[in-house]
């Protein structure tokens, strides 16, 4: 978009991250604290358009409700996105921070059996020097069924207007590993991810597509990587616990304990 003087970052704090994903309802304020420190100060240097994952709120709320009518789980699983949208929101506001909540479901919708984006509110917000706040949510399609977006689905449909410079996944760990790094007795952190390792990558991870409502860390390095080669940007994972390193990565630096998605 021309009329932006600053780099545009998509930001995304993920639900492993910003909740206690083994907790139903429940968020990390330490996650939190840690955010708000890392966009006090890059906000004012970059262009941001945050999305938040769903974590304990939504995941726990579509495995409970997955067998039930569509109207019941979408209702379920809106109300409970929209819970933890508001909690960030709220958090970053209290912290000076000049972020405004922007449902996902009001600006992307299915229309002609085709998705389609309305994306003015959107600009407007990231052009005037506001931290428009997406997330991970419930959609309606055209059928009655209810699609499960990730946020980074939230990010690909909105690169089709606003285009990034980079793109920043905080997690709860340093990045992408070649196993669970809670789980498995030797994971090796992935420094980099391109086409020479993708599918390798993506073949280790396939345990993990049961394990989360939207897929797991596989469908994470799957759409990020179509996402990086559709947009040119690099995509950096890595832990968002230190404020420091966010700031660093947001304003393009590589830090030291993280992975790279990029895909020439």
């Amino acid at each position: 978009m021309s009329c932006l003087s600053k780099d545009v970052v998509f930001l995304k704090a993920g639900g492993s991250f910003i909740t206690f994903k083994d907790k139903p309802v429940s968020v990390n304020y330490e996650a939190l604290k840690a955010l708000a420190e890392a966009l006090k100060i890059a906000h004012k240097e970059v262009s941001i358009v945050l999305g938040n994952g769903g974590g304990s709120f939504a995941h726990h709320v579509v495995l409970k409700h997955s067998s039930e009518n569509p109207v019941r789980l979408l209702v379920k699983c809106q109300q409970a996105t929209r819970l933890l949208n508001r909690l960030i929101v709220d958090y970053l506001l209290f912290n000076d921070i000049p972020a405004t909540s922007l449902q996902t479901s009001a600006i992307i919708g299915y229309g002609m059996n085709t998705l389609r984006a309305f994306t003015p509110p959107l600009l407007n917000l990231v052009g005037n020097g506001i931290v428009p706040v997406l997330y991970g949510e419930c959609i309606l399609t055209e059928k009655g069924s209810v699609e499960i977006f990730s946020t980074e689905k939230v990010f690909e449909i909105v690169s089709n207007i606003l285009k990034p410079s980079r793109i920043l996944l905080l997690t709860d760990v340093e990045g992408v590993y070649t196993c669970d790094p809670k789980k498995c007795s030797n994971p090796e952190l992935i420094k980099r991810i391109d086409s020479s390792n993708l599918n390798s990558i993506l073949e280790s991870l396939k345990n993990d597509l049961s394990r989360d409502a939207t897929g797991g860390m596989y469908s994470k390095i799957m759409s990020m990587s179509e996402l990086s080669r559709k947009t040119g940007a690099k995509v950096i994972v890595t832990s968002g616990f230190n404020h420091e390193n966010a700031v660093n990565a947001l304003r393009g630096e590589i830090p030291e304990k993280s992975t790279v998605i990029e895909m020439l």
